[in-house]
Parts: C-alpha cells; structure tokens; sequence
C-alpha cells in the first residue's frame, strides 16, 4: 500500500473517532494537544515529518441512521488531519 493511501485511511479513522464522540451541535473536546502529538508521533515514525505535518481539516460524512434519522453525523466536520507540507 502507498503512503499517499494510508495516510487517507488514517486520515479517515481519526475523523470517524471525533465524529463518534459528538452530536449535531459538535464534538465536546477533541483533546486537540494530545491527538496532535499522537499523530505527530506517527508521521515521525514513519519518517514522514519533512513531507507531511497536522492541520485542522476538514471531512464530510455521509453517515445515515436508520433507527434516528435525525441523529445521523452527515456533514462536515474539522477535524486533525494528515496534511502534505507545501
């Protein structure tokens, strides 16, 4: 698998976790500091750290909720993300 790849796929769990520790009105505390340096952790062990850096992003979810329509996360929300360095 290429980087560009997984870097989307970790992109997508970390947004998926803020998103299921929220409601309609947002997510409560991301714990930004923290989350930061997790994923800081990461690109550095993956010797990425001159190519890639965290950013505030954003992600669109299309999530639906069969039982609580009114419930479903679809939107977008910011979230930490992988971003390349330009």
């Amino acid at each position: 698998m290429n980087i560009e790849k997984e870097i989307q796929l970790v992109n997508e769990i970390i947004a998926n976790a803020i998103i299921h520790g929220a409601d309609l009105g947002g997510t409560y505390d991301q714990n930004e500091k923290e989350l930061t340096r997790a994923i800081n952790n990461w690109i550095k062990a993956k010797g990425l750290e001159n190519e890639y850096h965290v950013a505030q992003g954003t992600y669109l979810c299309n999530a639906t909720n069969d039982e609580n329509p009114q419930f479903a996360p679809r939107g977008y929300w910011r979230v930490m993300q992988i971003c390349r360095k330009e």
